[in-house]
């Protein structure tokens, strides 16, 4: 599996050196970046997507609240109303 290369040395003898076990680019090590790769790219789609539906249900969220705000508003404009109308017969 190791490569070696062959060469004579300025004394003329023949020596050989192989890699660094280290720096060797084995099947095994490419297989582990390419799962490594692949968890960054699922954990990067996970996270657009939890992103897009949080920031769907804040929608959703600040859609109730507004009617909820328009809703109290709008009652209490009706109650003021209803009262203005029973007291001014009264008055007059």
């Amino acid at each position: 599996m190791l490569t070696a290369r062959t060469f004579k040395d300025k004394k003329g003898r023949t020596v050989s050196k192989r890699p660094k076990l280290q720096r060797l680019v084995t099947p095994l090590r490419l297989q582990r970046k390419r799962a490594l790769l692949s968890d960054k790219r699922q954990a990067r789609e996970k996270a657009q997507k939890d992103k897009a539906e949080y920031v769907r249900l804040r929608k959703v969220r600040a859609t109730e609240q507004r009617a909820s705000v328009k809703a109290r508003r709008s009652s209490r404009k009706s109650s003021k109303k209803a009262v203005a109308v029973a007291a001014a017969p009264a008055t007059a």
